[in-house]
């Protein structure tokens, strides 16, 4: 058998896939073919457990080692591994945990899979440039009503009904989880970064909407979607004030100036 052919079909028993590979191996002293082979896929499988393990530390916290682990060989078998690094292997988690029984029943796992995966996302985002205040500030007043901006790529944003942030903040302390508490209404956060640190807080209804629109419209349009939330004599105030916050959070990225065509 070829190399590359053996390596493809190594490949296929670690995953569990239809293979001869063990026809390979040869028996020792000690252990038969079926044993030694055995082991490597112990360990392979419990690699990549611990790699999810590391990447939801707080879905282990609810769950405790024994059933995440369980969970772990669930999602390993229904999700196979098919990157070279294994940073990506936990990505479809928590979609796995919103259609998989019984785990599905359970919104607060699937949040939290969403939660710790985005701080993850986050982390790993490229550098870019950030834009001051004081940049802004130079921006003529005529050509504010035409500002559109960039944030920054490590901004993540989503929407909880669960209080798992409060949940990871005691994971990563290692302190005992409080029964976790379900909000009426789903709340909005935002996660990015600075430098490298991950921050996150939650967003206002009139925050999300803005931070939408002054990346697809105009600065001006998203004024006019602001009256929605204050009297029109008050938007401009407000909007200035939300930049400013955005400034001073380190989210703005870049801008440009467009001709709004509706």
């Amino acid at each position: 058998m070829k190399l590359k052919a053996l390596q493809q079909d190594f490949q296929a028993y670690l995953l569990g896939q239809s293979s001869d590979f063990s026809q390979a191996i040869v028996a020792s002293n000690h252990k038969d073919n079926q044993q030694r082979l055995a082991i490597y896929k112990n360990a392979y499988q419990i690699r990549l457990i611990e790699i999810l393990r590391k990447d939801y530390p707080t879905i282990n916290a609810i769950l405790g080692d024994k059933k995440f682990s369980q969970l772990g060989k669930k999602y390993l078998k229904a999700m196979p591994s098919h990157y070279y690094s294994v940073r990506y292997f936990g990505q479809d988690f928590a979609q796995f945990l919103a259609t998989t029984p019984p785990y599905q029943q359970h919104l607060l796992l699937h949040e939290t899979a969403e939660f710790e995966w985005a701080l993850g996302k986050a982390l790993d985002a490229k550098d870019a440039p950030i834009l001051t205040l004081q940049q802004l500030t130079q921006i003529s007043p005529d050509n504010w009503p035409k500002l559109q901006l960039k944030f920054h790529p490590s901004i993540q944003t989503l929407t909880l009904y669960h209080n798992v942030n409060q949940l990871w903040k005691a994971a990563q302390q290692d302190q005992e989880l409080q029964p976790p508490v379900k909000r009426a209404q789903a709340t909005p956060w935002l996660i990015w970064r600075k430098g490298i640190e991950i921050h996150f807080r939650s967003m206002t209804a009139m925050e999300v909407y803005s931070f939408h629109a002054i990346q697809s419209k105009t600065f001006s349009q998203m004024c006019e979607g602001l009256t929605q939330w204050y009297d029109e004599e008050q938007v401009p105030v407000k909007a200035i004030q939300l930049i400013q916050q955005w400034c001073q959070d380190l989210l703005i990225n870049d801008y440009q100036l467009i001709n709004a065509t509706c």
